[in-house]
């Protein structure tokens, strides 16, 4: 059955080749559309577009664990692999909106500061469609 109301953000889940990226802390979404510019001395000086092409990526912040199932050695697989994943946005729970698509790792960068916990960050850029459905 499908989350009821506001969601608690500690539910999203994010899954890189169908395995939940372990000791999450944060992950975000984005989509964004390239705008052609199609002003012409006709545009009486105001700025014309047209909506291009659509981009889309995945980011996101973890804990650094040496005995993580999936975790920042999988991402760095990806990118000295160039391999692509299947990646997904969602909660896991049946009836609630999920949002995949398939990626490249782009970026990884690790932090480890004075009596802080090590941690990782990451960023996948998709490639082709986004899909948006229910669990």
């Amino acid at each position: 059955m499908a989350t009821a109301g506001i969601q608690n953000g500690t539910l999203t889940l994010f899954k890189d080749g169908g395995v939940k990226l372990d000791h999450l802390t944060e992950i975000s979404w984005e989509a964004s559309v390239a705008m052609i510019d199609i002003s012409t001395k006709d545009s009486a000086g105001n700025k014309e577009i047209l909506p291009g092409q659509r981009s889309y990526s995945f980011s996101g912040t973890a804990y650094f664990a040496e005995n993580a199932t999936e975790g920042a050695s999988e991402i760095i697989a990806n990118i000295t692999g160039r391999t692509a994943a299947t990646l997904r946005w969602s909660t896991g729970v049946s009836g609630d909106e999920y949002i995949e698509a398939s990626g490249y790792a782009s970026n990884l960068s690790y932090s480890a500061g004075t009596e802080d916990a090590r941690s990782f960050s990451y960023t996948y850029e998709c490639t082709g469609a986004v899909t948006v459905a229910a669990e």
